[in-house]
């Protein structure tokens, strides 16, 4: 099992966000994401639920989350680890 971030990208003016960058973190399963979460001491989380569970990180928590374990990806890394993720949940719940 792992924790995955993405690298640092520019956000949406539109969405309800105080930065104007961050990444996701996501990771195989939803347990282990909370978990990591708390882990960090992440007060305050943006949850996003499609196409997998993942949390919105300012650039501090980025950083934070490497240092205690987090696998850095790059976008194209990213896309594929959590389409495998998806892939992998929907034949389970198809079962």
């Amino acid at each position: 099992m792992a924790v995955y971030v993405c690298t640092m990208r520019p956000v949406n003016p539109d969405w309800l966000w105080q930065r104007n960058t961050a990444c996701y973190m996501f990771a195989d399963s939803t347990g282990e994401l909370i978990a990591f979460a708390k882990k960090i001491k992440l007060k305050s989380t943006r949850i996003f639920f499609e196409p997998i569970v993942n949390i919105f990180l300012t650039e501090h928590f980025r950083k934070k989350a490497i240092k205690n374990g987090a696998l850095s990806a790059s976008p194209d890394e990213a896309g594929r680890i959590c389409w495998s993720i998806a892939a992998k949940e929907f034949r389970r719940l198809s079962t």
